[in-house]
């Protein structure tokens, strides 16, 4: 097996077919490893970031790749460190697109022998230097969990989980009424006292944007029922950052053109009420994110309700609320995954001195909620 490391921009621009064939050859089918996805993170999200991707080659075929950027951050305003972690992670909070299921993109078969590569690689070449490697939302079933703790244990790193979070999902059945039939009493109450409610106000319809012109009418009314719904709360919604918004703005027509999008409104007498901002890839429903009037007919809810039918009509086998344990997320979906971050470092003087101080802020953080 070839091993090389990609650290410059025409290389990584070269990769869009391999990186597409390969992930049609394997086993982790989310959008947001999509070579469309991840492209888009990197024009947005590239300053102060270099390339680390290794890639590996066996007969001239690519066969795995793990697409690392590198980035220098500092710990506790003292302590600098050189961070490897996956593309599509580690933005500001405020700009943070939460692109959930990120992994290795590995050719079915080979997700040992890749992955044993990739650490040996990080382990005894020059070609890249690290102080800590971040795995970032990961799903506990991928096969790459496992292997990576067996690896790491083997070349006497230290690993530890720094952050877990269920992500909701529903597999659908072949009927609405069947899904509703599987909830609990109370949720399926709402659905379907709210929906005659919904329609004893007026003409209800939701609608699945299927031209340009519906796609950009309907972003603009989730942006403008999303930050309208913050700012009632007298916080920023997502599409206050820039960042954020130039994203979607780049993703949203790419994802159209694929067949992808879901962009669903929820009309009331032709005034739209909610909003949702979904993908389909392969045959999920992902819930993105959405924007909706405040009202006691609980407009969110039952545009996920009608999203959910639409989902149904259309053939898809999930719908996945993505992370977060929210209670509509709770009262629609019975299932969940979750998803973790690891955080792998190189036992180091450095590292010493990080673990002390994070000892020390968790103490402190504990005798500050004593005194209260």
């Amino acid at each position: 097996m070839e091993v090389k490391l990609i650290d410059n921009e025409a290389g990584f621009w070269k990769l869009e077919e391999a990186w597409q064939e390969l992930q049609s050859q394997g086993s982790i089918k989310n959008i947001t490893m999509t070579w469309e996805w991840i492209s888009t993170w990197w024009r947005v999200f590239r300053k102060d970031r270099d390339l680390a991707i290794i890639v590996a080659k066996h007969e001239n075929q690519t066969v795995g790749i793990a697409p690392f950027i590198k980035r220098r951050i500092m710990y506790f305003k003292l302590l600098p460190y050189l961070r490897m972690e996956l593309m599509a992670s580690g933005e500001n909070e405020r700009d943070e697109i939460c692109s959930d299921y990120l992994d290795f993109i590995i050719k079915r078969g080979w997700e040992r022998k890749f992955i044993k590569a990739v650490f040996e690689y990080l382990y005894y070449s020059r070609d890249v230097t690290w102080n800590e490697l971040l795995l970032s939302r990961i799903d506990t079933t991928s096969s790459t969990i496992p292997l990576v703790l067996e690896l790491v244990e083997s070349f006497g790193l230290k690993v530890d989980e720094i952050e877990r979070f269920p992500c909701p999902y529903i597999s659908l059945p072949l009927s609405f009424e069947e899904y509703l039939s599987q909830l609990g009493k109370s949720a399926r109450y709402q659905i379907r006292h709210g929906m005659r409610k919904l329609n004893m106000a007026g003409e209800a319809v939701f609608k699945i944007a299927r031209v340009k012109d519906e796609v950009e009418s309907a972003r603009k009314t989730l942006i403008h029922l999303h930050q309208s719904r913050w700012k009632l709360k007298e916080e920023h919604g997502v599409f206050s950052s820039d960042k954020f918004k130039l994203f979607h703005d780049r993703l949203i027509p790419i994802a159209f053109d694929k067949d992808w999008l879901r962009l669903g409104t929820l009309f009331l007498n032709g005034i739209p009420v909610a909003c949702l901002y979904n993908f389909r890839f392969e045959d999920k429903i992902c819930f993105y994110q959405s924007g909706m009037e405040v009202s006691e007919l609980r407009h969110g809810l039952l545009a996920h309700a009608y999203a959910i039918s639409h989902a149904i009509s259309e053939g898809a086998k999930e719908y996945d609320f993505l992370a977060g344990a929210s209670d509509y997320k709770r009262r629609l979906a019975k299932k969940q995954r979750q998803i973790i971050t690891l955080r792998i470092a190189k036992p180091s003087s450095k590292e010493a001195i990080y673990t002390l101080m994070q000892k020390v802020k968790s103490h402190l953080r504990k005798l500050k909620y004593s005194f209260r």
